[in-house]
C-alpha cells in the first residue's frame, strides 16, 4: 500500500537527482569550454615569446584603385 507522502518523498528525491544530473552536464561543458580557451591562450603566449606576433598579410588588404 502506498501513502500520500511516500509518493511527495520519492517525487522529491528524482527531482533532485535529476536536477543534480542537469546541473553536472553543464559543468562539464563549462569546463570543456574553459581548457580549450586556456589552449588557445598558450599558443599565442607562445608566439608571442617567438615573435611571430606580426599581423598577417590577409589581415591588411589595402584597397585597390581603379
Amino acid at each position: 500500500m502506498v501513502f500520500e507522502g511516500d509518493i511527495l518523498m520519492w517525487a522529491t528525491v528524482l527531482g533532485l537527482l535529476v536536477g543534480i544530473v542537469w546541473s553536472l552536464r553543464y559543468i562539464v561543458t563549462l569546463d570543456k569550454k574553459i581548457e580549450r580557451m586556456d589552449i588557445k591562450l598558450e599558443r599565442m603566449l607562445l608566439h608571442l615569446e617567438k615573435g611571430r606576433a606580426t599581423p598577417k598579410k590577409k589581415a591588411i588588404k589595402k584597397k585597390k584603385r581603379k
